[in-house]
Formats: structure tokens, C-alpha cells, sequence
């Protein structure tokens, strides 16, 4: 599957890997969200590292829009990326501009085990 979440202590970890419409990610990101397990105050953890895809600056607006109206969310995200793709570390600053005017603290990070530590930190 592409597109997958796991509810973690303190934040979900949503995962897409190769190829996938934008729509299977926004469906992810939501489900996480609205799973039960997902607690108020819990974080998000975007791990695209392992994926093909380059989303639009739209898109980026749509998920920090989604991101920044969900009433658990506790507005901290960790976007995991692969250093070899600067197109989708790019993108990814978007994200984290567009995220700050949702009041959202989004970080970017190269490395799982970082990226994990700030979710919990």
C-alpha cells in the first residue's frame, strides 16, 4: 500500500512510499486525524521519504489548511524527506511556510530518528 498511518505515543506517522494520487494522501492524512487513537494534542510525522511524487503548491495549501482546522491536532509536524530529492525538499519548505500561517511548527528533517525525537520532545 503507498499511503499508510500508524497512531504512535504522542503523534501518527503517516508513510507514503512510491507512487500515489494526491487524493490517497489527503484521505491518509485524515483518517490519522479522525482515528480514535489520534488524541488531543497528538503530532504528524509526513514520511515521504521513500516517494516518487511532487506535489503542487495547491496541494500544499490543501494540507496545511486540513492540518490547521483539525481541532486535536497539536500543531507541531515533522516532514521526513530524502536529501537526494531537493525538488521535494523544496516543496517541503513551502509546506512549512504555508503551515506557519496556520500557527502550525512544521520541521524538516533527513533522518527518521530526528524526526521521531521531535515529535515526542
Amino acid at each position: 500500500m503507498p499511503v499508510s498511518y500508524t497512531i504512535e505515543k504522542g503523534y501518527a506517522h503517516c508513510r507514503a512510499v512510491g507512487t500515489y494520487s494526491f487524493d490517497e494522501t489527503y484521505r491518509n492524512y485524515k483518517a490519522a486525524l479522525d482515528d480514535p487513537l489520534f488524541l488531543p494534542g497528538y503530532h504528524l510525522l509526513m514520511d515521504v521519504y521513500d516517494s516518487e511524487e511532487t506535489r503542487s503548491s495547491k496541494e500544499m495549501e490543501l494540507i496545511a489548511e486540513l492540518l490547521g482546522s483539525h481541532p486535536r491536532f497539536g500543531k507541531k509536524c515533522a516532514l521526513l524527506v530524502n536529501p537526494d530529492h531537493t525538488v521535494r525538499f523544496g516543496l517541503g519548505r513551502m509546506l512549512s511556510t504555508i503551515s506557519e500561517l496556520k500557527q502550525i511548527d512544521m520541521s524538516i528533517f533527513f533522518n527518521i530518528e530526528e524526526a521521531i525525537l521531535y515529535m515526542i520532545s
